[in-house]
């Protein structure tokens, strides 16, 4: 009976002493653990943020995941959710010759301006006589093939060029993008709400800034892209039809009559004589007028002469004297 009271008394004992053992190192867990979050960086925080938030989701029937907030649609939703309809950029340019560049530009402009166009740039340059109009207008896009057939009315169209750009599958992409950024912040909003630590409310608040720059990143593509899908843009370029530096496609042999061919002779054998007789009379007016300087050059030149000859006969050496004959 004593040993039987002895071995319930030792095994109270040494269960008493194994559940505190175990409570320590329980304690000491959570504790170790709360100080790993409280030192770990933001990745670290954000990782256990995201486990805590689905696991209470997951308590309320929400499936939600970090792959699902911060990634695009898997291919299968993309194909269900492709947008039929085709996305396409059409501009052009347009190359006009006109006797009148300013008429023939005016007359186009007032066309693409009652079709809802408008003018985006435009550039008159006049060198010698010759004129040339370079523009730019933005017209919609559906009225784009009407304005380069009415282009002809205004003036010869010597070259249409038109360019087009099928951007739908990056439009679908963009937009399947921006609808997973704006359902991926909703949830955050969600779990924003329901957070119950600051280290939670930084970590989420974080995410939050992120998306929100995703999705104004998106917005302003997608508006950007729905200005040139819905505008066209023509450059245009009018010359003149006297352009100088034009070759010409035909050319022409053009003879001269007889008769001009007498009087073009006659013109040139007066113009002849009369630049000789021009001549000479230039000659006598510049001699007579240069008269004094002349005389005086000869003086000078004539006393020069003559005095180098003075000098020249004076060192002349003397003949020498005849031999006696014998």
């Amino acid at each position: 009976m004593k040993k039987t009271a002895l071995g319930f008394l030792f095994a109270g004992i040494f269960l008493a002493v194994l559940l505190f053992i175990t409570s320590c190192s329980s304690s000491s867990t959570r504790s170790s653990k709360s100080e790993q979050l409280k030192a770990g960086d933001n990745e670290t925080i954000l990782i256990e943020t995201t486990r805590r938030l689905n696991d209470f989701a997951a308590g309320e029937g929400i499936t939600t995941t970090a792959a699902d907030m911060a990634s695009p649609m898997s291919s299968s939703d993309l194909n269900a959710k492709q947008n039929p309809n085709k996305k396409i950029i059409k501009n052009a340019s347009l190359d006009i010759e006109a006797k009148n560049v300013t008429e023939a530009y005016q007359k186009l402009l007032e066309y693409i301006t009652a079709q809802g166009g408008y003018e985006f740039s435009q550039n008159l340059s006049n060198n010698s006589d010759y004129a040339t109009i370079n523009a730019v207008v933005k017209i919609p896009a559906d009225k784009l093939d009407g304005a380069l057939k009415y282009a002809e009315e205004c003036g010869k169209v010597i070259n249409v060029n038109t360019y087009t750009n099928d951007i739908t599958s990056e439009y679908t992409d963009t937009e399947l993008r921006l609808e997973n950024k704006r359902k991926a912040l909703q949830k955050y909003y969600d779990f924003y709400a329901k957070a119950t630590t600051m280290d939670e409310l930084v970590a989420i608040q974080a995410q939050i800034d992120q998306l929100t720059a995703d999705i104004e990143s998106y917005e302003g593509l997608l508006k950007m892209w729905n200005s040139q899908i819905d505008e066209s843009t023509i450059t245009i370029l009018i010359k003149e039809a006297s352009d100088p530096n034009k070759i010409p496609e035909d050319i022409e042999w053009n003879s001269i009559s007889f008769s001009t061919m007498g009087k073009l002779i006659r013109n040139g054998f007066f113009a002849v004589v009369n630049g000789i007789v021009s001549f000479i009379q230039w000659a006598v007016i510049i001699i007579a007028s240069a008269s004094p300087v002349i005389a005086i050059g000869a003086v000078i030149w004539f006393a020069v002469a003559k005095l180098l000859k003075s000098r020249k006969s004076k060192k002349k050496p003397a003949p020498p004297p005849a031999e006696k004959q014998q």
